[in-house]
């Protein structure tokens, strides 16, 4: 899953397009909720670059714990060959 995780991620980095969360920002929240800012920062490309910048990092975090449990467990080292 952590593989998963962050090549989706990679992959919205090196889009040639550039992804953007605007979409999902701006229907984040239904009107009338005291919290519409989203509508404002949906449009920040900083928000962009933090968002897949976090995910990576995610990404990177859980493939760098699923491999420690392999190295800690000895059952599991025995079984992966």
């Amino acid at each position: 899953m952590a593989w998963v995780f962050l090549q989706a991620d990679l992959a919205k980095l090196f889009e040639s397009g550039g992804w953007t969360a605007a979409g999902y920002l701006a229907s984040a929240i239904p009107e009338g909720n005291p919290f519409g800012f989203w509508d404002a920062i949906a449009a920040m490309p900083l928000v962009d670059g933090l968002v897949v910048w976090g995910q990576i990092l995610i990404g990177l975090d859980e493939q760098l714990e699923a491999t420690s449990v392999v190295e800690n467990n000895r059952w599991l080292r025995y079984l992966l060959g």
